[in-house]
């Protein structure tokens, strides 16, 4: 399994890294990889408020420091961009209203 295909099919690692033996097969997937960077993200925005307004403008700020990174590391017309802000960001967006 790739490390695409893996966080594809876990968009949150926190509920998936359970054990010490889960952390450690994932530690070996991304070092067969050997990648060049790792980009670690931990949300600091309260998405779960009952509240839509309070909601909607912690997502606004959240996924507009967001976006505001992809475009300072990855072109437009990127593919790999694409699939991200269509796979993972996307979702993330459609529950706030939920």
């Amino acid at each position: 399994m790739t490390m695409n295909q893996y966080i594809s099919r876990n968009t949150s690692l926190c509920g998936c890294l359970a054990t010490t033996r889960q952390l450690d097969s994932l530690m070996r997937v991304i070092k067969g990889i050997n990648p060049r960077a790792m980009i670690v993200i931990e949300v600091e925005a309260n998405h779960n408020s009952p509240v839509f307004v309070d909601r909607f403008v912690e997502a606004l700020f959240f996924y507009g420091a967001f976006f505001d990174s992809l475009e300072d590391c990855m072109k437009n017309d990127e593919r790999n961009r694409t699939a991200t802000e269509l796979e993972h960001l996307s979702q993330g967006i459609r529950s706030i209203g939920n």
